[in-house]
């Protein structure tokens, strides 16, 4: 068989991966609602059901800075009916576009499509509460068009990063200040050929595209409410919850919990590896395409961790997954092509296992892989 049969193959075998991963994930995520959703997610079923009957978001009813939540549920159930049915494929979806996503960002990073679906398959065994689903899909289609526009940075994939950011600000406003924040730094070092890092000049850019695309969306919040009353109600709801339930570090023994207090401390560990690694990387001759790819992801991951690792754990830790599971096949794949690999890969594959089992302990896998569904939602 020739290279190019061989690649064509692979490439086959890949795509068919990727299908079989959405499929089982939208599956697993369908089988998990046996038990209905969770009392909080039904505040986006019933906006939903508003919008419908002609209410829209600040305008008619309040909005905590996340529109595109409750447009999504009424489109469910607009195309769908039944508004539990409708909600349940919308989750279903998301979860799977969100899991091959991820995996497409982790190959564009890494290079390996095997550490790809790996990084997929941890993401789905967490489950995240259902209406959690923007923070997985928002960061995995972002953190994926980044890639893609470190990998070839043209004015066009600017400006789709501009739009995944944009989205990701509609889902929820820290989530687009968040990414924003990593788009920025993208597009200020990803090389431009011919010119060097895209500096001041394509960040600025990246931010114009933001605020344009952003501009209906204010101009209607100016129209319904004010834009400045919008932000003070959105910022005293935002500190209140902070300070209501603030950021956690859980004891490492005597947890009654101890898969979620460890994982708190390896989804700090990433990134701080990651930091430290760029930092052993600085002379090679890729190393300023390394930090454009790699750097944003850590600054990301910082965020979410101090903003989402929150109590109650139990529910709270699943929402800070993607940058975990984005960064971490890249520290694998350092340690594989490391100097001393005797050392660094029995390492490494000991932790992918060991980090594999908190994470099912974390999300109860096995207990959520168990058939039925319930009728709320049939």
């Amino acid at each position: 068989m020739t290279s190019h049969a061989r690649g064509a193959l692979e490439s086959a075998a890949y795509v068919l991966a990727l299908t079989a991963l959405f499929l089982f994930t939208a599956l697993f995520r369908f089988l998990q609602l046996k038990d209905g959703f969770p009392n909080d997610h039904f505040v986006y079923i019933a906006s939903g059901q508003q919008i419908l009957f002609g209410d829209w978001p600040t305008r008619d009813f309040l909005d905590s800075g996340l529109p595109l939540m409750h447009f999504a549920s009424a489109l469910a159930q607009r195309m769908l009916g039944q508004p539990l049915f409708a909600e349940a494929v919308l989750i279903c979806a998301a979860f799977a576009l969100a899991a091959v996503l991820t995996a497409a960002t982790v190959r564009e990073l890494t290079g390996s499509r095997v550490l790809a679906l790996l990084a997929a398959v941890v993401e789905v065994a967490i489950v995240t509460r259902t209406y959690g689903y923007p923070k997985v899909l928002a960061y995995a289609a972002t953190f994926f068009i980044l890639q893609r526009y470190v990998t070839r940075p043209t004015m066009g994939r600017l400006f789709a990063l501009s739009a995944a950011l944009v989205v990701a600000f509609l889902f929820r406003h820290d989530h687009g200040i968040y990414l924003g924040i990593g788009g920025a730094l993208a597009a200020w070092l990803a090389e431009v050929p011919g010119r060097g890092p895209g500096g001041v000049q394509r960040a600025a850019t990246l931010i114009a595209f933001c605020v344009v695309l952003a501009t209906p969306y204010l101009v209607y919040v100016q129209l319904s409410a004010g834009v400045w009353s919008y932000l003070q109600t959105g910022l005293e709801y935002r500190a209140g919850e902070i300070a209501r339930q603030p950021h956690v570090w859980p004891p490492l023994f005597g947890s009654d919990r101890p898969h979620h207090a460890a994982l708190v401390y390896e989804y700090w560990a990433i990134p701080i590896a990651a930091v430290l690694l760029l930092l052993t990387t600085r002379h090679r001759a890729d190393a300023s395409t390394i930090m454009a790819r790699v750097a944003p992801l850590i600054v990301v991951a910082v965020l979410v961790n101090w903003t989402f690792i929150r109590d109650p754990l139990i529910t709270r830790l699943q929402d800070a997954i993607v940058p975990a599971v984005t960064l971490g096949p890249w520290l694998v794949v350092r340690a594989w092509g490391s100097r001393h690999p005797w050392v660094w890969r029995p390492v490494a594959a000991l932790l992918v296992v060991i980090v594999a089992r908190w994470v099912m302990g974390a999300g109860a896998t096995v207990v959520n892989l168990s058939p039925g569904v319930a009728e709320e939602i049939g």
